[in-house]
């Protein structure tokens, strides 16, 4: 290695008296970063930059390039929504465009696609006004030096180094580049699941699967959306596209001797069927949701427990499944089967934009299945065995396929309560008649290819973030479960991020802790520590206590209810008594949400805390310019808008490093 960079960085209030207060009070809190590297001692300023978390965004002067790239992107926005509700007004909308639109523009398709309508609103040199604005408004307060971050980048090139947040959320790792290399090779040889390819094979792949594309869009067998137009597929391939990056987190939770295994992830971002995988999970998310015992967050976990009664003269065994390397084990030719199956029996029971017949859904499923490449470096792979964990309709796939591979398993009496959550199964489980738990365990989960672990006990469970126990009536307590090695990286309070995304986080996260603990007592304690831990990040008392009193005021039960439209469909089909419970009614909301554009639209701008009145000076530029609109039709659809301005990531650790 070569020889590391002394740090020539001071922390005192002659330097900076902000900064010296941030890592002042970072450097009191316990450290979330693991070093990897034998023999290798971090130095004091790089822990404490990286105890700041990856998230923790650094205000810098606003660069211009990017702003005049996102505002320029509002514009297109704008012209397209009033673009599609125009057309909506005359009759001629069609929902399958829209989808395509928005589908592209995600993907960044659309980006030199403009409306007509955005000529017609916006003057030429809106955005040049818009800059100056925003130039005249700036004022520089420097938190974190540029130096600082400077010696940190040297210090990990010196001593190549790399830097991912470990999993689980177990804080954030310091390894050697080879290292991390050395176990992503290791992953990618195993010839079970992937087959070394080269960039040749892999651009000759995609370009054949990009002519079969586009001769489906041409031939009679297209799908035909409600309003009888074509649905051209080809619509959504993307000018420009790569293999799936692969990356690693490092499972530091689990014994190793030299360096830790990864949980394999595949980027889909820029690959060619990201736009096909989007479409296909629009089809089987509906379905998906016919899958009984199905659960799709924590909250729908706790509304069907608090639905529960068990016997309080039975004894009970709480059991947790877990499915090892799921989706790398699914055999994709069953999940084809599977997901068009269950498709073929309830496609007319769910309201799809745009109908589309099986044989399709299956050729749509082999793109996207069938055709997933993976790249490292320059090294490219294709993975012939399992689901990528990170397609827009994996999840949709492992939760269909898991259902029916699992079918003819854990249907015997004595189970009175299942739940699953893709990989994970929860059961609560009568003993009575059982004399051997392990046993009756074992044999209820033999499979064909899918390996399961379990563990169980007779008072108390940890499943997802809960914990369950049972009282001696067999009444069923749920408190909050963390695991050891959750580092609780709370998005420090000097980040250069809104203040009112701020002050959500810990009104969101207290609101999920009294979601989950059922005794008032426990709910208190956790309170109390989660205080403590945004104490440590920075955020200031006045925000805590209104935050603290705003939670006293809102009941459990109305925490409890089932708020989005995919839970509450799930429960309508599942358990309707649930929704009664609860005073929901069917008609009070829409399973399946018209696809086109609302009036609401949402503005993604890269956020600088050191401009001020950023938020208004955004509004105000595009109001005026609307309003000065001479075409009455494009002005009046425009006036209807209503503008939420939101931000994306920018300057943060994770990116500088």
């Amino acid at each position: 290695m070569n020889k590391i960079i002394p740090a020539n960085i001071t922390f005192s209030h002659k330097h900076n008296d902000q900064l010296y207060k941030l890592y002042n009070m970072t450097r009191l809190t316990p450290d979330i970063t693991h070093n990897l590297i034998p023999h290798l001692k971090i130095p004091f300023y790089v822990k404490l930059t990286l105890n700041l978390g990856l998230s923790f965004s650094i205000p810098c002067p606003p660069k211009f390039n990017k702003l005049k790239f996102a505002f320029n992107d509002a514009l297109r926005k704008i012209g397209w929504i009033v673009h599609f509700n125009l057309i909506d007004n005359r009759g001629e909308f069609n929902t399958f465009d829209s989808i395509i639109h928005k589908i592209n523009k995600c993907n960044r398709l659309s980006k030199t696609v403009h409306s007509d309508e955005e000529s017609i609103l916006f003057p030429a040199n809106i955005t040049k006004c818009f800059l100056s604005q925003v130039l005249n408004k700036y004022t520089h307060k420097p938190l974190v030096s540029t130096e600082l971050i400077r010696q940190v980048k040297q210090f990990m090139i010196n001593n190549n180094i790399m830097i991912k947040p470990a999993d689980k959320n177990a804080g954030i790792c310091i390894m050697s580049l080879q290292d991390y290399n050395s176990e992503i090779i290791r992953q990618l040889d195993d010839c079970d699941f992937y087959f070394p390819s080269t960039q040749v094979q892999f651009r000759m792949a995609m370009e054949s699967l990009a002519d079969k594309i586009r001769c489906h869009s041409r031939s009679h067998e297209q799908i035909r959306p409600s309003q009888g137009k074509f649905l051209k597929l080809s619509k959504l391939l993307p000018v420009k596209y790569d293999a799936a990056k692969f990356y690693i987190l490092p499972k530091i939770h689990k014994e190793f001797e030299n360096f830790p295994k990864g949980r394999p992830i595949s980027s889909t971002c820029q690959t060619l069927t990201k736009g096909l995988s989007q479409i296909l999970d629009k089809f089987l998310q509906p379905i998906m949701n016919h899958v009984p015992n199905l659960i799709l967050d924590t909250s729908h976990f706790l509304v069907l427990l608090s639905n529960l009664k068990l016997d309080p003269n039975s004894k009970y065994a709480l059991v947790t499944i877990d499915i090892e390397s799921l989706y790398t084990n699914l055999k994709t030719k069953n999940c084809k089967i599977h997901c068009c199956r269950m498709y073929d029996e309830y496609k007319n029971l769910c309201n799809f934009p745009y109908f589309l017949h099986t044989k399709d859904l299956y050729t749509l499923m082999g793109w996207c299945l069938d055709h997933h490449y993976l790249r490292h470096n320059n090294d490219f792979y294709i993975q012939h065995k399992g689901i990528a964990m990170g397609g827009a309709a994996s999840v949709s796939i492992a939760n269909i396929s898991v259902f029916n591979e699992m079918n003819q398993m854990l249907n015997q009496n004595e189970i009175a309560f299942k739940v699953r959550f893709i990989d994970d199964i929860f059961i609560i489980l009568n003993v009575n008649n059982i004399t051997n738990v392990p046993e009756w365990i074992s044999n209820a989960t033999i499979h064909e290819y899918l390996k399961f672990t379990y563990e169980y006990s007779y008072v108390s469970i940890n499943f997802l973030d809960v914990q369950i126990s049972l009282e001696h009536d067999n009444h069923i307590i749920t408190g909050l479960y963390s695991k050891p090695m959750n580092k609780h990286q709370y998005l420090h309070y000097e980040s250069n991020h809104p203040i009112h995304c701020l002050k959500s986080i810990p009104y969101s996260q207290g609101a999920r802790i009294k979601r989950i603990c059922s005794n008032k007592i426990t709910f208190q304690n956790e309170l109390e520590k989660m205080i403590s831990k945004f104490q440590a990040r920075m955020y200031p008392s006045k925000l805590l206590n209104e935050s603290l009193l705003k939670l006293s005021s809102i009941s459990r039960d109305l925490l409890l209810k089932p708020k989005t439209n995919l839970i509450r469909s799930n429960l309508r089909i599942h358990h309707p008594e649930i929704l009664e419970k609860f005073n929901i009614k069917l008609n009070e909301f829409n399973e399946c949400k018209r696809s086109g554009f609302n009036n609401k639209i949402f503005i993604v701008m890269p956020f600088y805390k050191n401009i001020l009145g950023f938020n208004r000076i955004i509004k105000n530029t595009l109001k005026s310019a609307i309003i000065d609109c001479e075409n009455l039709d494009v002005k009046n659809a425009a006036m209807q808008l209503t503008f939420v301005i939101a931000y994306c990531k920018d300057n943060n650790l994770k990116q500088l490093l």
